[in-house]
């Protein structure tokens, strides 16, 4: 039959398995979606090219936090299991395995809120008096008819565009 194929138009037609017209579907979509993404992120509107890129933002960090997850979780059972600790019969350790992997990355957590936050930062002398404080924050997106300007010596917890400022309470 090939030959005949052959004979009559001079070319060999080839055939296409579904797998290879699956994997090509997928490609074109992925560079079509590629596209797309390009377009929104470069739309004239800002707001839509916010949402887009925190979009995409929160779509990558899920996606590395999956996968931190489970390759870190993968490689302590792996050791665990090298070292001989963990066998097929006891469900008890790797349930407390798994506790204890909660509470590292729990405690991870805590740390990292509380230095970006400035809770560690201040020195003890320099604490303010919470009773006799006022709290403003900040933000650029306030207009300048809503405050007066504010010493930069009042502002603590720096971070961006953003701070929070104590000032002493009036009347």
């Amino acid at each position: 039959e090939a030959e005949e194929e052959e004979e009559e138009g001079g070319e060999e037609v080839e055939s296409f398995s579904g797998k290879d017209v699956g994997e090509a579907k997928l490609l074109l979509g992925s560079v079509a979606f590629v596209m797309l993404l390009f377009y929104v992120v470069n739309y004239p509107d800002d707001d839509i090219r916010r949402y887009a890129w925190d979009i995409i933002s929160s779509t990558i960090a899920i996606f590395v936090a999956v996968l931190m997850f489970s390759g870190i979780h993968e490689a302590i059972l792996k050791c665990l299991t090298l070292v001989g600790w963990l066998s097929e019969g006891k469900k008890t350790l790797l349930v407390a395995i798994g506790y204890a992997i909660f509470f590292v990355w729990f405690m991870i957590l805590q740390l990292t809120i509380a230095l970006t936050s400035g809770a560690y930062c201040e020195p003890e002398d320099q604490k303010p008096d919470w009773q006799m404080t006022a709290w403003n924050i900040q933000d650029p997106y306030m207009g300048a008819e809503h405050f007066d300007g504010i010493d930069d010596s009042c502002v603590s917890c720096q971070g961006g565009d953003k701070g929070i400022a104590m000032l002493p309470k009036y009347g």
